[in-house]
């Protein structure tokens, strides 16, 4: 399956564009890398630089390495997914196990 994850406030706590203190959600993380590495395609979609006007990939991929975040690849254009997990979506807290 193709799985699309938004970041803020999915895999991590942030306070509306406050990215550099966002707060990993290491369950969730852990969940979608069991995703991955049962064969899934992961994307994760960010739609910092469009809330904020400033390049905000360098932080972004820093923070997903730096939380361990298994995926296939990061997208900021249109999507195409069989699941879509975002807190405006398929809310986070109805997908993920509690």
């Amino acid at each position: 399956m193709i799985y699309y994850f938004g970041i803020d406030n999915v895999i991590c706590k942030t306070n509306e564009t406050d990215y550099e203190n966002s707060e990993p959600n290491y369950e969730r993380i852990s969940f979608i890398n069991n995703l991955f590495d049962n064969g899934n395609i992961i994307y994760y979609n960010s739609q910092r630089e469009h809330k904020t006007n400033k390049c905000c990939s360098l932080l972004l991929h820093q923070q997903l390495k730096d939380w361990g975040c298994k995926y296939t690849q990061i997208k900021l254009n249109m999507l195409s997914y069989d699941k879509f997990v975002d807190s405006q979506t398929h809310h986070p807290s109805v997908f993920f196990p509690k």
